[in-house]
């Protein structure tokens, strides 16, 4: 299977080097926050808040959970300036001014805690096949010096104008599958997955058995099982613990989706 990506690269942000390459530990997010033209006037669901009103929310959550990075999809333009005007710009995002990537679906990550060290895209089939861009992007923990892939995507629905994506959406779970596989093989670092698969039992399927992956909420102390189609998953290394899924009034009012999110635990690299 051919793979269409892209890599992107930006000049390295020169820190002291760390005193060590590990443990790293940190709490990751995935959250679609349904875009704002879905509430616009003339919006499928043009009766709620705006993007930006509903981001208000979104971020609160995110700090109150303490999440130092976030798979956001459906993140449209007024949302994301929203997002860094309502979190103080503490958070840098890929693909941003880093370019490289359709930004609708965008990770962030706290300045503080990690650094951009180069950022790529999987193409995948969206609605009637059109193609996708889903970031890809490599972070550097800032205390261990530690570097991780993190992947977020988001699938094809299948909904009233946009029927029969069962196909797309399989086409791109496996583009997605390669990718990964790929990043493992090629550069040895951990990988974390997060997005809107819009398939349940069937993601979970999909991910585990073509890849070594676990989701998230098969780690340790896990405060939900309930199975959706927002999903973390995590390369062998990555040690998940208290996954829990946030189904708040705030969430509710913010988005149509939970927020999903996971303590994540990276055992510090082997002496060689």
């Amino acid at each position: 299977m051919r793979i269409l990506a892209t890599a992107h690269h930006a000049p390295a942000v020169h820190h002291n080097p760390p005193k060590s390459k590990g443990p790293t530990d940190f709490k990751v997010g995935s959250f679609n926050v349904l875009g704002a033209s879905h509430t616009a006037p003339g919006g499928n669901k043009a009766s709620r808040p705006s993007g930006v009103e509903r981001m208000k929310l979104a971020a609160q959550v995110i700090q109150h959970h303490k999440l130092d990075v976030v798979g956001f999809q459906e993140f449209e333009p007024s949302q994301r300036k929203a997002f860094m005007h309502d979190t103080k710009n503490q958070f840098d995002m890929y693909p941003g001014k880093y370019g490289g990537a359709d930004p609708v679906n965008s990770i962030a990550w706290r300045k503080d805690k990690f650094e951009f060290v180069k950022g790529r895209h999987v193409t995948v089939p969206y609605f009637e096949g059109h193609k996708k861009q889903m970031p890809v992007v490599l972070l550097k923990s800032k205390e261990t010096g530690q570097k991780v892939w993190v992947m977020n995507v988001h699938n094809p629905a299948d909904t009233k104008n946009h029927p029969h994506n069962e196909k797309n959406r399989d086409i791109a779970t496996a583009k997605e599958i390669a990718f990964i596989k790929h990043l493992e093989k090629t550069t040895g670092h951990p990988v974390i997955l997060t997005g809107d698969m819009n398939e349940k039992a069937e993601a979970r399927q999909q991910i585990t058995q073509g890849t070594d992956m676990t989701a998230a909420m098969n780690g340790k102390h896990s405060h939900s099982r309930q199975v959706g189609i927002d999903w973390i998953f995590g390369s062998p290394n990555v040690h998940f613990d208290g996954y829990d899924r946030d189904t708040s009034n705030k969430v509710r009012r913010a988005s149509d989706h939970p927020l999903v999110y996971s303590n994540v635990h990276i055992p510090a690299d082997k002496k060689k």
